[in-house]
This record gives C-alpha cells, structure tokens and sequence, in this order.
C-alpha cells in the first residue's frame, strides 16, 4: 500500500446517547468510509476516542496526496453534502483539527513564526535551533525536498504550517523501533492537536509501517508532552537519571514506549 502524503484529523463532540450510531457510522467500516473507497487514493480511515472526554473523537482519513483528497471533493460533492446532512444530529460541534502533510517550501515563513519561540526549543533536542532562522528554515525544507520518503511531516493547522512531527528509526538490533518526535507552535496549545496527532502517527506506524516499538524520552520539566503520550497509550517506563544537559541545566528525562499488539 503507498505511504500516506496527505492525512486530515477531523473532531466531533458527539451528541450524547448517540455514540454507538457515531461509531458505526465514522468508524473504519462505516459510511464515510465507503464514500471515500469509491474515490482513487484513499488508503483508509481511523476512529480515535479522545483520552478522558467520553463524547470527543477525531476522525484519520489518509490519502495518498492533497491531490487525490481534492479529486474526491470535487468528483463526489453531492454525494458528501448528502451524507454530511445525515449525520448532522449525531454531534453537537465539529471542526477541523489539523493535517499531517509533507513539508512544503510555502511553510517558510510559517515554519520561523512558530519555530522561534524559547518555550518550543526548551523542550527539543539541540539540533533543533535557537534562535530559529530563516536561513534555518531553508535549510530543513531543502533537506525534505532532498529526502521525500523522509518520515518527517509538518502539521497544518487553519491553512497554515504550526508544528512538525517525525519518526526516526532506529538500527542494528533495534531496527524494528523507532524514536517518535513532535512540536507544535505555542498559539495552537491546550487544544488537542497533538494528542490526534502522535495517535494518528503512532497507530499508523505500528499497524502499517512495520515499526514494533515506538520510544519518546521526554525531558522531565515536559509534564504536557507526558500527558499527549499516556493519552496515545505510551507507557512510562522509567526515568534516565541526569542524561541530558539542556539550557545550562542537568535533568532527568522520561522513557515512554509503546508496542505493536
């Protein structure tokens, strides 16, 4: 199956004591789904159920490219304003929540907005600079313009480039592991993008790219990326005493890891 390029989270509050239709009807088999499998380049769809909000979900439809998303929209219009008129009384409010894409070289001035910012520095590893540049950004878009199959994608947020989120494989013994990373700029926090997000990634990894383990060491003055990761099922498997030296300091960090079932 080709690797998605174009991946759309979509969240719903469902209306309460309509659950079980809202399942069956966006879940992997449901309606939706079977919309999109008449259209070429759809790779499937996922259901997530948002942590501890019991009515919160986010829909995962992948496509092979922004390209074939456009052609269904276009080819089955009706059909889709049709359906989306049908499942109107199953939610109290839906929107759109981001989408996972390659980078593009229009995320430029994008990419130093929200890059720039102390608060997402403090919390990543040093090849991750600060100040961040425009000659910085040039430089990490010519290098996804180098490497296309690259497993580093940019988080699009209301149109606009605001994170960015990437596996890093491991090798030798560990090669079926791999490092999960992620960031996302400051104006975008506490709104549950990146909880779909590192979901959307992590299920996909483990169940179609053939990673068995997933790892993320998490600085311990990190307590929000802490809460993404348990809310994505990761476990937390112990603390690397005194293994990073970040800001003048020398902390703690947090090994969270989860596995393939």
């Amino acid at each position: 199956m080709p690797a998605a390029r174009f991946t759309a989270l979509w969240e719903f509050a469902v209306a309460p004591a309509r659950q079980a239709e809202f399942e069956s009807r966006y879940g992997p088999e449901g309606d939706w789904a079977q919309l999109f499998r008449r259209a070429p380049g759809y790779l499937g769809s996922e259901l997530l159920h948002q942590g501890a909000k019991p009515l919160r979900y986010v829909t995962v439809d992948r496509w092979e490219g922004v390209d074939a998303w456009g052609a269904f929209r276009g080819r089955f219009a009706a059909e889709y304003e049709r359906l989306d008129r049908e499942c109107e009384a199953l939610t109290t409010r839906e929107a759109p929540l981001a989408v996972i894409r390659p980078w593009q070289d229009g995320d430029r001035a994008s990419l130093v907005r929200h890059a720039n910012n102390r608060k997402v520095w403090r919390n990543l590893k040093d090849r991750f600079p600060h100040p961040y540049t425009d000659a910085d950004a040039a430089a990490w878009l010519a290098l996804a313009r180098a490497e296309p199959d690259r497993t580093g994608f940019a988080i699009e947020v209301e149109g606009h480039c605001a994170g960015g989120v990437g596996l890093v494989p491991l090798a030798d013994v560990h090669a079926r592991c791999a490092h999960i990373g992620y960031w996302l700029g400051e104006p975008f926090w506490g709104r549950g993008i990146m909880t779909a997000v590192v979901g959307a990634v992590t299920d996909h990894a483990l169940s179609q790219r053939g990673f068995l383990r997933l790892e993320a060491p998490v600085f311990a003055w990190n307590p929000a990326s802490m809460r993404v990761l348990e809310k994505c099922g990761y476990v937390r498997e112990g603390v690397l005493r005194k293994s990073v030296f970040k800001d003048g300091e020398v902390i703690d960090s947090v090994l969270y890891a989860r596995v393939a079932p």
